[in-house]
């Protein structure tokens, strides 16, 4: 009948297991270790499970034979070891702490969606400008009126087929330009000088075109040389 082991080795061999992760743990951190787990005496005593227990962090890895820079290969002591793996662990608690700081995927989207509401309400209200020009009786010559009309009708439609491309390109191109697209927009409406209405309309064609593709720009091109005004693709 086997000998019933008692409390203290018991104790005993939980702490070596325990002790054999954390070798383990610090083999994977680059620490070489060469001599064997102690052994377990014949009498165990509560001294030795507390060495065991205490071969734990910079006292465990201090025992290691040497350490390996995974970044390099060189063998270091396992002192300088103990130096690496501690200036790695600040780094990577600095870029935790930066990665907290810093905004997640999902509030950046958020805010995009944000910012895409704002715009898309700029574009209906930049439509509901341009509508509003062929019925506007402002005191100018029937020609700046004409090319007022006309430019904004070229503007709408380009705005609309943009919309029925790819609602994404539209926003990209409209963001940060909101102000000027605004103040070009009123030059069409109210502006009396034919050249005027004609630089803004040129400029809204460059905003709104941004991002058509050719077969869009072709399916356009009758209706600006109707004007005599060439639409312009910036990709």
């Amino acid at each position: 009948m086997a000998k019933k082991k008692t409390k203290n080795r018991l104790q005993a061999e939980r702490e070596l297991r325990n002790l054999r992760k954390r070798i383990r743990t610090a083999q994977k951190a680059g620490f070489v270790f060469q001599e064997d787990l102690p052994a377990i005496p014949s009498r165990v005593t509560k001294k030795f499970i507390d060495e065991i227990r205490s071969l734990r962090g910079a006292k465990l890895r201090e025992r290691a034979v040497g350490y390996v820079d995974e970044s390099t290969g060189e063998l270091l002591t396992p002192k300088e070891g103990i130096k690496a793996t501690k200036q790695k662990a600040q780094q990577k608690a600095r870029a935790t702490k930066i990665a907290k700081e810093l905004p997640s995927k999902e509030e950046i989207a958020a805010e995009r969606l944000r910012e895409y509401a704002d715009i898309i309400s700029n574009i209906a209200t930049y439509k509901d400008m341009l509508s509003q020009v062929s019925g506007q009786p402002l005191n100018r010559s029937p020609s700046a009126q004409e090319a007022a009309i006309a430019g904004a009708q070229t503007v709408s439609q380009i705005i609309e087929a943009a919309i029925a491309q790819g609602g994404e390109s539209l926003l990209d191109a409209v963001s940060g330009n909101e102000e000027a697209i605004t103040n070009a927009i009123e030059v069409i409406m109210y502006d009396s000088r034919g050249a005027n209405i004609q630089s803004a309309v040129q400029f809204l064609v460059r905003i709104f075109s941004k991002n058509l593709d050719e077969s869009t720009i072709s399916d356009l091109s009758a209706l600006e040389d109707s004007l005599g005004w060439e639409l312009e693709n910036e990709n």
